[in-house]
């Protein structure tokens, strides 16, 4: 008999990591986002050389407010929303927020754990998590009307394993966003869509990030 799933709250988060709670404002509403103080302190070193694994999850990054801003300018929340590498979750929550049926995943159980915190601190209820590894993506999953990704496009090892992941959970009439600040690793992505039939499209977005001027690149992606 397997026993029943321990739900993380907020004061189990903090007995293990050194948590803060950050508040994001965007489009009108405060976020809190609890996430470890310090990514530096989470690398592992045999994680490190088995699989490369570096915890970038771990903070907010530009370009999950800039994939945030974006979600807000379409047409309401409708259907299910999937987001690949979701770190502590916020352009998940901001999804949910709008009304999607929002599936946040990621590769780290730590980085869910936080999802589900911060869906509970920010009073969110259509949002669920599922780990997710790139190479084997699980077929329960299911398809969705929407997937999202931001700032996953940073190894070149994985870029085309992104987009592998676009093409094997959008709808037939489905569309994905993807969000990342111009890294060179990333220079081959839209081809790589392509070489799997998908349409990319390539935006500039600038955003103010700590006083200064960034530009994140917003990929469109359809059948």
């Amino acid at each position: 008999m397997t026993s029943p799933r321990t739900v993380p709250t907020l004061e189990s988060l903090r007995s293990r990591f050194d948590v803060i709670v950050q508040e994001v404002v965007r489009n009108g509403r405060t976020w809190r986002l609890a996430r470890p103080k310090s990514a530096d302190d989470l690398i592992d070193e045999e994680a490190f050389q088995r699989d490369g694994r570096i915890p970038y999850w771990a903070d907010v990054w530009t370009s999950s407010r800039v994939l945030a801003d974006e979600l807000h300018k379409r047409p309401a929340g409708r259907g299910r929303l999937l987001e690949l590498g979701c770190g502590v979750g916020f352009s998940s929550l901001v999804a949910a927020g709008l009304g999607y049926e929002t599936v946040a995943t990621d590769y780290y159980a730590e980085a869910l754990e936080f999802v589900e915190v911060n869906a509970e601190l920010n009073g969110l209820t259509t949002l669920s998590t599922s780990l997710l590894d790139w190479r084997a993506p699980p077929a329960e999953l299911g398809t969705f009307d929407v997937v999202t990704a931001a700032d996953v496009l940073y190894e070149r090892p994985n870029v085309p394993l992104v987009a592998a992941m676009f093409d094997r959970f959008m709808k037939l009439d489905g569309v994905g966003y993807c969000t990342d600040p111009q890294r060179g690793a990333a220079s081959g992505f839209a081809d790589d869509c392509r070489k799997l039939g998908l349409k990319v499209n390539c935006f500039i977005r600038s955003v103010e990030d700590e006083g200064k001027s960034r530009e994140i690149d917003f990929y469109v992606i359809k059948r």
